[in-house]
């Protein structure tokens, strides 16, 4: 009961900001706190071979961080929010597995108590900006997901509402000017009705080989340029509103790539910062003018505005997992993200054969935490976010569990055998009532 209840506060102890060093949350303070709790009662559950190429990869990431700072010589302030940026993400992630694990229905409640948390954060977070893109969607996406996925419906009803009502979050997150949610949810519909194409195409679903998985992303890629060029086409024809029309005309400056890079523009500056130093990075929180310097020319250059595009400030930009943690930390830190999203890949590839009920939000949790891994910067709250998500990956990368046939035969054999004993009662009930006519 104990662990129940903490499984549904945590998330919502995410919501209450704290500046210590940096930001943070009241809920990452009570991780802290039951960390060696949870080490010294269950221990002795940190088995799994994922979870410790996970937890090796992540003491990489920390030693190139640190290494960096010693020899950069960071300032300390800095260099207290870098490693702690680490350290609590590596508690969250060892925390959520000892308490959560991979259980379903722990998964569940916990992504339910998320939910909460999210909503909760827009009405008492001091940074929170009330309002759809910047607060409400992604909240809102999650029940929807859960919801479906928990009615009971047939088989094949699911695969089809499920893909449904995907598309249409993600026609109401571009209507609203939320592209990246919508192209997330565009990707994750189609992984989704996959393994129904496959079937109609006679092929049974199974997970996806390693040799498989450039394919998918090449599928993935695909998927994500179509939804690029819808948005291009209502953008650009005003359906999306002026503010939509004029920040598509400014990224369209980059060409081809402009409306993926366009709006990460950032790695103009974190580039040429990674090709300087590529194996000792520039630091935790690196400041340094001349990137920033060279970002604006690089706007400029491609004729757009960058007084709407660089904050006023010499950090180097980067808006990203990989690229930030390459800037920070150097080639140990781009090891840990780049080994994550491969599993990350992989764990997709095993869902695809999966008939899990939590199919679909797992989906779209992994498809999320590949584009905050690549187009997001790691800060804040996706401390709390990719530490779920990477229990979500280690699920994944558990392979397929019971197919929902033989779960169905289960249950089939536990009705018969209620029938057999209400039938057997019947036969007693029988012999022992007397006889009619006596």
């Amino acid at each position: 009961m104990i662990e129940l209840t903490l499984i549904g506060l945590l998330p919502i102890l995410m919501a209450f900001e704290l500046n210590l060093i940096g930001i943070i949350f009241l809920g990452e303070l009570v991780v802290l706190g039951l960390l060696p709790i949870m080490l010294a009662l269950r221990g002795s559950r940190l088995r799994d071979r994922s979870l410790w190429l996970v937890l090796g990869l992540l003491a990489l990431y920390f030693t190139a961080q640190v290494l960096t700072d010693v020899v950069r010589q960071t300032a300390f302030n800095e260099l207290a929010r870098g490693w702690s940026r680490i350290l609590l993400f590596a508690a969250n992630f060892l925390v959520f597995y000892l308490l959560v694990g991979l259980e379903r229905g722990r998964l569940l409640a916990f992504a339910w108590a998320s939910v909460l948390g999210g909503l909760l954060y827009q009405f008492v977070g001091p940074e929170a900006e009330f309002g759809w893109k910047t607060g409400f969607a992604k909240p809102v996406t999650v029940s929807v997901i859960l919801l479906l996925a928990m009615l009971p419906m047939a088989a094949a009803t699911r695969r089809l509402v499920l893909p449904i009502a995907l598309l249409l979050l993600a026609g109401l997150n571009l209507a609203l000017d939320f592209r990246s949610l919508s192209g997330i949810l565009t990707l994750t519909a189609v992984l989704v009705a996959l393994p129904s194409l496959m079937r109609k195409l006679g092929f049974e679903p199974r997970p996806l080989p390693w040799r498989a998985l450039l394919p998918l992303l090449g599928l993935m890629a695909v998927i994500t340029a179509g939804s690029l060029k819808v948005y291009a086409h209502f953008a650009d024809a005003g359906w999306l509103g002026e503010k939509a029309k004029t920040k598509y005309e400014d990224q369209a400056a980059f060409g081809d790539l402009g409306l993926l890079l366009g709006g990460r523009n950032e790695w103009l500056a974190s580039l040429p910062a990674i090709q300087d130093r590529p194996w000792l990075g520039h630091g935790s929180w690196p400041t340094n003018p001349t990137y920033v310097q060279a970002h604006a020319l690089s706007l400029w250059r491609l004729g757009i505005d960058h007084r709407y595009t660089l904050a006023p400030t010499d950090l180097i930009p980067t808006h990203s997992h990989l690229l930030g943690a390459w800037v920070e930390a150097g080639i140990g830190g781009a090891i840990f993200w780049l080994g994550v999203l491969v599993m990350t890949l992989r764990a997709i590839g095993n869902l695809v054969a999966w008939r899990d009920p939590l199919r679909p939000y797992f989906l779209y949790l992994l498809v999320l935490f590949l584009w905050d891994m690549l187009f997001s910067p790691f800060a804040g709250f996706r401390r709390v976010e990719d530490a779920f998500a990477l229990l979500v990956m280690l699920r994944g990368l558990r392979g397929v569990p019971e197919p929902m046939a033989k779960a169905r035969r289960l249950v089939r054999r536990g009705w018969s055998r209620q029938g057999a004993r209400r039938r057997r009662g019947k036969a007693l009930r029988g012999q022992t009532a007397p006889a009619s006519g006596t």
